[in-house]
């Protein structure tokens, strides 16, 4: 199972690895037009999460590879039971069972710094 799960992961990070967004899209250019301005601003803040998004997968899968390589994966960091495999079939590179995910987005949610993935 883990080498399925192994293969799975290493193919999601070559689909991303070999998709790198556009860093073009950040780049800072002044417009005469206030309008055409701040909607180029939104546009680069919306472009910044979506690379942040993606190089943070990137690394959440390189530390599944790791844990795998320890003896570590398929066990929940914050309650050390193991993880359900249909969880880690859905999202290999999961470091947390289903409940102690929940209670993780349940606890950002009432703190306010939720972002949605």
């Amino acid at each position: 199972m883990k080498n399925n799960h192994r293969q799975l992961l290493m193919e999601k990070r070559n689909e991303l690895t070999g998709a790198i967004p556009a860093r073009e899209e950040i780049a800072i250019e002044r417009l005469p037009d206030m309008m055409d301005d701040v909607q180029s601003s939104h546009q680069r803040e919306l472009a910044l999460v979506s690379i942040n998004r993606h190089w943070k997968l990137v690394r959440d899968i390189d530390e599944a590879l790791h844990r795998m390589d320890q003896g570590t994966y398929g066990i929940c960091e914050a309650c050390e039971e193991p993880i359900h495999p249909k969880r880690l079939s859905a999202v290999p590179w999961a470091i947390l069972c289903r409940d102690c995910q929940e209670a993780k987005d349940a606890e950002e949610a009432n703190s306010g710094e939720y972002e949605a993935a």
